[in-house]
């Protein structure tokens, strides 16, 4: 059962006729009772039977499997109860996709040993790292022109996930591709946008507001859903209309952290005009907000 709060007060699957190993034990033994009763005057004894308690409790285990089975089948297909690979299989009914991991970006300064006459090539794909071993590279062409000592340069980290989140200033210090005349690296911005693969839940619920995407009149789950699928991190978020013609959209990221000017994506436009400034963002409400 997903954990939203949009789901809290759905009851969780009850399939009639449901039982534990032990009752399915049990209603085969009853049954055996009744037909070794009725076919030969109960002279069979499973004490004394092992072929036939053995029998016995492999239909047992097998019935209380087929019941374990088809109870997971419904609750595949149901949103509420949907996990893992069955959920993202009922995504495509609302056009919803998982959202992927995302890799973490930095900008790093390349700094000379001595001012050049000319310009010093900084490819693209130049390798850098930290000392715990995290990787990131160059994302464009840069150069150092003449008689400039540096230049700063945006970094991608080559995995993608939380892990390459939060690399403080300073800390990607090691060239890993030498380039002449380059003395040292530092990154001058902590790391962000390392994001994991979007959870059961978040998915879960970005799919309960699809449908309002649909809609031109402005409903507020249309804006929660737009503000969900900012980044994987998200953990809630809070929607206020001011005035009948301004939403308000209030961002909080896991952990109860707001977020950063590092952010991408903070202090500029998002799907559908979201804006994330400050842990908040406001947009006209579109013409007669149902909020």
């Amino acid at each position: 059962m997903s954990k939203i709060k949009e789901f809290e007060n759905i009851p969780d699957i009850d399939i009639d006729g449901g039982e534990t190993l032990e009752e399915a034990i049990a209603d085969c033994r009853a049954l055996f009772e009744k037909y070794n009763k009725e076919m030969y005057d109960g002279t069979v004894s499973l004490a004394q039977c092992a072929d036939a308690r053995m029998t016995l409790l492999v239909l047992a285990h097998r019935s209380h499997h087929t019941i374990e089975y088809s109870t997971a089948c419904l609750k595949g297909e149901l949103l509420p109860t949907s996990t893992g690979t069955n959920l993202d299989n009922l995504a495509p009914l609302v056009g919803v996709e998982r959202m992927a991991a995302g890799k973490a970006t930095a900008v790093v300064r390349f700094t000379l040993s001595a001012v050049r006459t000319s310009a010093t090539s900084i490819p693209e794909g130049t390798q850098v790292r930290t000392n715990e071993k995290q990787y990131f590279k160059t994302t464009k062409y840069a150069e150092i022109p003449a008689g400039e000592l540096s230049v700063d340069v945006e970094v991608v980290a080559d995995e993608a996930g939380s892990g390459s989140d939060g690399v403080l200033v300073g800390e990607i210090s090691t060239l890993v591709d030498p380039i002449p005349y380059v003395a040292s690296v530092s990154n001058i911005s902590a790391s962000s946008g390392g994001t994991d693969v979007e959870n059961d839940d978040s998915f879960t619920r970005r799919i309960h507001y699809a449908p309002s995407i649909f809609s031109t009149a402005g409903p507020a789950d249309s804006y929660e859903y737009f503000a969900e699928s900012w980044r994987t991190d998200v953990s809630g978020t809070k929607i206020v209309c001011e005035e009948g013609y301004t939403i308000h959209i209030y961002f909080l990221m896991n952990d109860g952290r707001l977020p950063t000017e590092g952010m991408p994506g903070h202090g500029g436009l998002l799907h559908h005009g979201q804006k994330a400034d400050g842990g908040s963002g406001s947009l006209p409400c579109p013409g007669g907000s149902t909020l």
